[in-house]
């Protein structure tokens, strides 16, 4: 895995709690570690939302996890590609 970031950004439709439809942004972050480690961090929030508005979530894969999402990701096919 490189070593600079990887940033993933996506934009769908969704609803809230109380069905009320909405459009979510959300932005996944990799970055690989100078231990071998994966930090993956993941922010969702509304279109244009300010960063204080949005949701974040951070977590850290030990080299060993990493390795086996690696694994996982490369084992599929150009079929499973959404």
């Amino acid at each position: 895995m490189a070593s600079h970031p990887l940033t993933l950004e996506s934009t769908w439709p969704a609803s809230t709690i109380n069905g009320i439809p909405s459009v979510v942004h959300g932005i996944l972050d990799l970055t690989c570690e100078p231990d071998g480690s994966v930090s993956l961090s993941i922010s969702v929030g509304a279109v244009g939302a300010a960063p204080e508005d949005c949701e974040y979530t951070e977590f850290v894969l030990s080299p060993q996890q990493a390795d086996t999402l690696a694994a996982i990701l490369a084992s599929r096919g150009p079929q499973d590609s959404r």
